[in-house]
Order: C-alpha cells, then structure tokens, then sequence
C-alpha cells in the first residue's frame, strides 16, 4: 500500500519588480519647492509671486517652461518665453525637448534660479525570505557613494540624452536678432525725425504723430487711413509711408549687426563654462552676420544717407 505524502515548502521566493518611485521637484530660491507629480508641469509667472519683487517677476511669462516626464526621464521645454530659458547655462531653443538631470540648474529669464531635484526609482522586493540567496547578495554588497552615482548620471547622460544641438552661440545670436530689429527700427526713426527737424520742425512734429499712430495697439485701420490722407494733403508727404520705410530700413539695418552681439554673448557664455562651438556654428552666427551687417552698414552711411539729405534739402 502506497501513501501519499505532501511536502509544504519552508519558503517562498516571489521577487517583485522594481517600484518606480521618481519625486521631481524644482527648489526655488527660498527653498520653497514645486512638486511635479504630473506627467506634464507648466511653470510660469504665478508660481513665483511670492517668491521674486514685481519688478523681477515681469521678466516672467505667463507659461514660462513645461516639465515632462517620459519613460522615467524629465525633460524641460521652453513655451516660446519672452526672456528665455537656460540649463546650466545653455539656452533652450523654443519648443526643443531639454533632458534633465538630479541638480540641473534651470534659470528663467535669468532672474529666478530654480534647481531640479529628482529621487532615484528604490528597488522594493516583498514576499521574500530573509534566507533568500539573493538578499544575502544585495546585503553584502557595497552601496555606491554619491560621487560614483553622480559620474554615471554623467555617462549616462552622454549616452542617452538628446544631442544638445541649440548651442548657446546660436540661442543668443536668434535673442540679438530680434534686439537688433527693434533697436535699428527705433534708431532709423529717430534719425529721420531729426533730419525732418533740420528741414521743418512742423512736418518733423507730424511725423511724431505718424509713429505714435503706427506703434498704437489695435488702432482702427480707418483712423490711420484718414489721419495719413489729411497729414500727405497738408504736408505734400505721405509721413506714414515714411516711417514705414524708416522701420524696414532699421530693421535690416540692426538685425545682422544685433546677431552677430548676441552670437559673441553666446560664445563668452560657453567659454566660460568650458565648452566650445563648432566652426560651422562660429560661421553661421556671428562671422556671416558680421560681414553682411557692415556691409549694409557702408552702404547706408556712405551711399543711401547722403542721398536721403539731399532729396530732404531739396523739399
């Protein structure tokens, strides 16, 4: 006669998988912290409201940055700010995809410091005996130390973070770009109001009056029609033609010099944080824009200038 004998285990070994634990915060600078439990985090103006003076917090935009996470990576993406983004000191192009590390500093504006903070995933593994071969392996061996885990976040940004090909060189030298139109369109104004002076002070106060009703937001478009007509029958000159061709001449004029400064800035940048750019980016930026920017520059001064005064003279 047989018996049947059942053996009960003396113990079980069910290992789990990994928790994913990630906690990303931003540490502002009161130590003040902005926990992202999101997959997306849209960081703007009123997050900041007690933390900076209203004069700083203008620098600010309404949505300033996003912060994404995707398969366990953050990553920061600048929404087409009015001031700008960096990370560590290089400039995020609008709407580019920035990967984050624990520590990456992100300044907004370059007003407001924010640090990035991110806690490492933990292993958690349930249901298994203290006898278990494999605790014992994980208890005997050594727990890294925070140098060694900060040189592989390094490899591993360097082997699997996007290629950071918005250099700060080209970031700077697009902000210069659009300093450069403003500011030459600001300049060729001024200039022809004060060679309207030397002419007619009248015709000079009119052409005053033409700016304001250019730059005045959502002025009615018949309004500036009725205002240029009765300003070309008193005056014999269409004054709204005139600084529309004084705005298009500055800015031509500013946008390639405006470049070719904010392309040094970028560069100043990067050397001082000891990185470089490429030849091709040195080129493209700053030695380009240069060259074009003094050329029209001769051009203006020493063919279009003299040409305007003497039509000027002739009125």
């Amino acid at each position: 006669m047989s018996t049947n004998v059942m053996v009960q285990p003396t113990s079980t070994y069910e290992p789990q998988a990994p928790a994913q634990a990630n906690i990303a915060k931003l540490v502002l600078p009161d130590n003040s912290e902005i926990t992202i439990r999101e997959t997306e985090k849209t960081i703007g103006r009123l997050d900041f409201e007690r933390v900076v003076s209203p004069e700083e917090l203008k620098f600010i935009s309404r949505q300033h940055i996003v912060i994404k996470t995707d398969g366990g990576r953050y990553y920061a993406e600048d929404l087409g700010s009015s001031n700008g983004t960096t990370v560590n000191g290089i400039v995020i192009t609008s709407r580019s995809k920035w990967g984050l590390d624990d520590g990456d500093t992100i300044n907004l504006a370059d007003r407001i410091a924010l640090q990035f903070k991110v806690n490492s995933p933990s292993m958690v593994i349930a249901n298994t005996p203290q006898e278990s071969p494999l605790i014992k392996e994980i208890q005997q061996q050594e727990k890294p130390s925070a140098e060694e885990i900060g040189q592989l976040n390094k490899q591993l940004a360097t082997e699997y973070k996007q290629p950071k090909t918005s250099s700060a060189a080209w970031g700077y030298a697009k902000s210069g770009l659009t300093s450069g139109i403003y500011i030459g369109i600001g300049l060729k104004c001024l200039d022809t109001f004060i060679g309207l002076v030397q002419v007619d002070g009248l015709t000079a106060f009119l052409f005053l009056i033409a700016i304001g009703v250019c730059f005045i937001p959502k002025i009615g478009g018949g309004i500036a029609f009725t205002l240029a007509i009765a300003f070309t029958w008193f005056t014999g000159l269409n004054l709204f033609l005139m600084v529309l061709v004084a705005a298009l001449a500055g800015a031509i004029l500013g946008a390639l010099p405006g470049m070719a400064i904010g392309s040094v800035v970028g560069l100043i940048k990067n050397s001082s944080n000891g990185s470089t750019e490429s030849i091709g980016t040195i080129i493209t930026s700053f030695v380009l824009p240069l060259l074009g920017g003094t050329g029209l520059l001769l051009v203006y001064f020493l063919i279009f200038n003299p040409w305007l005064a003497s039509v000027l003279e002739a009125l």
